[in-house]
């Protein structure tokens, strides 16, 4: 063998190596613009060796370098594609041939399909188990609820959760024993008297949804969408920052809720996290994102700064500081649970809200058995609805669960991660160290649960009359 091609062999088999022992094993997304940064110092070394020991040409000296390291590439992605095709944890199980190569057939199915419909295609060709990307497993299995998200479920968070990194709320925490602890902070912000409390702040913004509403019944018709998500991230940063931000008021969106909702325009697309934070470590693309952030830490510090005469959810999470002033790792879970507060209490209320109104439209009979109902409802001093005496109504549970079952306000992606050892779902073995997931909006409509595909069915108030 001629010693010049010994270095392209060396290469070649350093990148199965590479691949072998160490991008095989554990997780790596956190920091992906390491790798782009490692591989082009060691283009530069290569060439720098080449051009001052060999004494070539520099051009001869780059393109050789470069040579040797898409030689290395090849191997380390031809190792990569031949073990998740052929000796994979998930290779027995069925799904779409690329899905099993790379993440990113997923992400391209999506550009004309939703998620959860193109979820509810997949398990009607492959059935209840589907392989959705190398490393990923998509469940409609009915014992695979409990098992994967129940209470003493094994499984843990995937590394979906550390999209946000530094970032760090309740909601992104990984570790158990960190998620308890943090989970303790949060609790005094959940009693019977804090609830009480909260009710007072919520009904000022109820009204004004009435008087929005109200304000055009004899006009065009409304965007009842648009209003619920008005309402609902009024309340949530009214909530989370002791102030709301007037959309209501104003008639119009936000300019940080638009944000919002621009920033998670790509997770539709499902994009492997470790491209989202290559994404995110690019100059430019990330001023949004820190301009969104810094206006979250303004709000803070002016909630912070002020005391509130009823208290909501960020006072709980200020008590431990004691009046001092946080840390950057204090102010960064500050922050992570702001956002977690405004985005899963806003957005989820919106869609909620939005999804019952479409139902009890279709439905004029459920409407009237609901006004029935709340007949016998007991009222405050100020004729205002408890929560208690709402809860105990049947058949207004009944309309709020059943449209949550047919209508998740996240009806495709709740991913967790299995442990070493894996789990078993009904007799089937699901190896450890695999990301998986039970699509709420398929599972809704699940035939193994008696439920028709599809059409929506109202059992559950059919059950309560």
């Amino acid at each position: 063998m001629d010693i010049k091609e010994k270095p392209t062999l060396y290469a070649f088999a350093l990148g199965i190596l590479i691949h072998i022992l160490y991008f095989r094993i554990g997780e790596h997304h956190l920091y992906p613009a390491r790798y782009i940064y490692g591989y082009f110092g060691s283009f530069i070394g290569v060439a720098a060796f080449l051009y001052l020991v060999e004494e070539l040409p520099v051009h001869s000296a780059s393109y050789r370098s470069l040579y040797l390291i898409f030689t290395h590439l090849l191997g380390l992605y031809s190792s990569l594609v031949l073990y998740r095709l052929l000796y994979h944890p998930l290779r027995h199980f069925p799904g779409p041939f690329l899905s099993r190569v790379s993440v990113f057939w997923l992400s391209v199915q999506l550009r004309h399909k939703t998620l959860y419909r193109k979820l509810a295609d997949l398990h009607n060709e492959y059935g209840d188990f589907v392989r959705v990307g190398p490393s990923d497993l998509s469940i409609i299995h009915p014992k695979a609820v409990n098992t994967i998200y129940g209470f003493k479920s094994a499984c843990t968070k995937s590394a979906w959760y550390d999209s946000s990194a530094p970032l760090r709320s309740l909601h992104s925490h990984r570790n158990r024993a960190a998620h308890d602890k943090h989970r303790r902070t949060w609790t005094p912000g959940f009693t019977d008297r804090a609830l009480h409390g909260y009710e007072k702040r919520i009904q000022v913004y109820r009204q004004k949804l009435i008087n929005q509403i109200k304000s055009m019944e004899d006009s065009k018709p409304l965007n009842i969408n648009t209003l619920f998500t008005w309402y609902g991230y009024d309340v949530m940063g009214d909530l989370a920052f002791g102030q709301s931000f007037d959309m209501l008021v104003k008639s119009e969106s936000h300019w940080a809720i638009l944000m919002i909702h621009s920033m998670l325009k790509p997770m539709e697309y499902l994009m492997p996290i470790w491209f989202f934070r290559l994404l995110l470590s690019i100059p430019g693309t990330t001023k949004a994102f820190w301009k969104f952030n810094e206006y979250w830490g303004q709000l803070f510090k002016m909630r912070m700064a002020t005391k509130q005469e009823i208290p909501n959810i960020s006072a709980c999470l200020l008590e431990p500081l004691k009046g001092r002033a946080p840390t950057p790792d204090e102010f960064n879970v500050l922050l992570g649970d702001a956002s977690l507060i405004i985005n899963a209490g806003g957005d989820t209320t919106a869609t909620t809200l939005t999804t019952i109104i479409y139902e009890l439209a279709r439905r004029p009979g459920e409407v009237q058995k609901l006004r029935t109902e709340l007949v016998s409802c007991t009222t405050d001093p100020n004729g205002e609805y408890t929560q208690e005496s709402l809860a105990i109504l049947k058949h207004l549970n009944g309309v709020i669960n059943e449209t949550l079952r047919i209508h998740s306000p996240v009806p495709s992606y709740i991913p967790r991660k299995t442990p070493p050892e894996g789990i078993n779902i009904d007799g089937t073995h699901v190896p450890g160290n695999m990301n998986v997931s039970c699509p709420q909006w398929v599972i809704g409509r699940c035939k193994q649960l008696s439920f028709r595909a599809v059409r929506c069915y109202f059992w559950l108030m059919n059950l309560l009359s």
